[in-house]
């Protein structure tokens, strides 16, 4: 009976992190969006504006999209991505490559390629 309480604690918490991670990330989002210069924020908050990125993404193109490969490869977080890319957990590693393709960089593209070949199909 315990366990069901602890991982449903468990699963309140992570969403409570998501959520305050999204609302610290909101405001470097609208500066991409917008042009302006942006200061680099913690890097656990790279995976949700990555995420928020990707809800954008079929809309976004040229100088936007440059903006934000801008902001992820001065940040760090290409080099981490591509370090989740070899993670022994098969749902990290989709999770890498998800965040990967939403950045926008191109320095991205190689790491994605070598991806496909991934150990588990899924």
């Amino acid at each position: 009976m315990l366990l069901p309480c602890a991982r449903r604690m468990q699963a309140q918490s992570r969403l409570r992190q998501e959520l305050a991670a999204r609302d610290r990330a909101e405001p470097v989002l609208l500066a991409l969006l917008d042009g302006d210069e942006v200061e680099h924020r913690e890097s656990s908050d790279d995976a949700a504006l990555a995420a928020m990125l990707s809800e954008l993404s079929p809309s976004l193109a040229g100088e936007t999209r440059q903006a934000i490969a801008d902001h992820f490869e001065s940040s760090g977080a290409i080099g981490r991505a591509v370090r989740g890319l070899s993670h022994p957990l098969a749902h990290r590693r989709a999770e890498s490559a998800a965040a990967l393709g939403d950045m926008c960089s191109d320095q991205a593209e190689p790491a994605l390629l070598m991806a496909l070949n991934d150990r588990d199909p899924d």
